[in-house]
């Protein structure tokens, strides 16, 4: 077989004899996107908002305290979607310094803190469940409160 030095420059040939081969095994491969003919890829570090539809939803820098920034678990934003936490920087134009959790709106939508255990439950309905005890320094400061109050209103 000749050397690619004695292949004459208006030879033609074809590739289909050479079978398939694996990527791996291929040689002078491009180390970077760019190399491959890709241009438009996120570049690294992250120098811009990265937004996932177009109310504007994502993660948002800002060179101040304007920033805020939404993390959501369904298709889109709102709770007709599901959770979502929103944060705002304090010098955010129209809710400086708010962190909200929301949860969606469905019969299951509540938020919920746990420590080891559960430690508080905020349910769809307003309700709020404390099943631990309220202490401090180690005393139980509220007691059996559920029956106290059930003998205060008569319930």
């Amino acid at each position: 077989m000749a050397d690619a030095a004695h292949i004459p420059n208006n030879a033609s040939f074809t590739l289909a004899g050479l079978g398939s081969k694996a990527f791996s095994d291929l040689s002078d491969k491009p180390t970077t996107l760019s190399g491959y003919g890709i241009t438009d890829a996120l570049g690294n570090p992250m120098i811009a908002d990265l937004e996932y539809n177009s109310d504007s939803w994502g993660i948002h820098h800002a060179a101040s305290d304007t920033a805020y920034m939404y993390v959501s678990a369904g298709s889109a934003a709102g709770s007709a979607y599901g959770a979502y936490i929103k944060m705002m920087g304090n010098q955010h134009d129209t809710y400086a310094g708010q962190m909200v959790f929301h949860a969606g709106n469905v019969a299951s939508g509540t938020i919920t803190f746990y420590t080891e255990d559960l430690a508080m439950e905020i349910k769809r309905n307003g309700v709020v469940n404390f099943p631990a005890t309220f202490t401090i320094n180690g005393e139980d400061v509220l007691g059996d409160i559920s029956t106290a109050l059930d003998g205060i209103l008569g319930s």
